[in-house]
């Protein structure tokens, strides 16, 4: 199924087996903001775990992108 690239291709590309077949995990990405709307440089918030070891809440490329990974 690799000529699957995005989920507005999906139903032109996968037939109902397919994705009976399939494990599907979602990946949410966001940036955390401060009230004036200015980019957080504030720590990984620690309600959230330990960003290196947390396996559904972490941070991306920088403190501020806030990564959700939902197990496949």
């Amino acid at each position: 199924m690799d000529r699957i690239f995005n989920l507005s291709q999906l139903h032109k590309n996968a037939s109902s087996e397919d994705l009976k077949q399939g494990s599907f995990g979602i990946e949410w990405e966001g940036l955390r903001v401060r009230g004036n709307g200015e980019l957080s440089l504030s720590p990984h918030p620690e309600i959230f775990g330990n960003k290196l070891s947390n396996p559904y809440i972490t941070t991306d490329f920088s403190e501020s992108q806030i990564e959700i990974i939902t197990p496949a």
